[in-house]
């Protein structure tokens, strides 16, 4: 307190506090995210409606969980090589002592990731994003 004193010239006194448990004293807005998500794709399918616009409900053709695994294989291609490089530059070898559990799990994922799974990865992505081009032909948005 002291320094603060000195920084504003003047003496400060504390004459009470309030401790807090964590969270405590936090005003915490309650909200339905995914309702005034659909309230506001309402509002504006009817506003577009309106105006002339032709709606109809569509979604491009591929399995999102499906694209995420050969997504993760694209991206964490080499990933492994990648750290040990680091490694080799900081002395640190990446395992469980110096990377996070996240990380980890990718560094192990990365080592099963070979050439033929990466090449398999981009021709599906490859595929997939034919598919979008297609949907993107006939709508407009999504």
């Amino acid at each position: 307190m002291k320094e603060a004193e000195k920084a504003i010239g003047a003496p400060i006194k504390v004459t009470a506090f309030v401790r807090y448990g964590l969270g405590e004293g936090i005003d915490k807005k309650e909200e339905d995210f995914a309702a005034e998500v659909a309230k506001a794709v309402t509002a504006t399918a009817r506003f577009l409606a309106s105006q002339g616009h032709e709606l109809e409900e569509g979604a491009p053709p591929f399995d999102v969980e499906e694209v995420s695994q050969h997504f993760i294989n694209l991206w964490f291609f080499a990933f492994d090589k990648r750290l040990e490089g680091f490694g080799k530059k900081t002395g640190r070898k990446p395992g469980p002592d110096t990377l996070e559990a996240v990380t980890l799990k990718l560094y192990e994922h990365a080592k099963r990731i070979d050439p033929a799974r990466f090449m398999e990865a981009t021709a599906y992505m490859n595929r997939v994003r034919r598919g979008i081009d297609a949907f993107f032909a006939r709508y407009d948005i999504w």
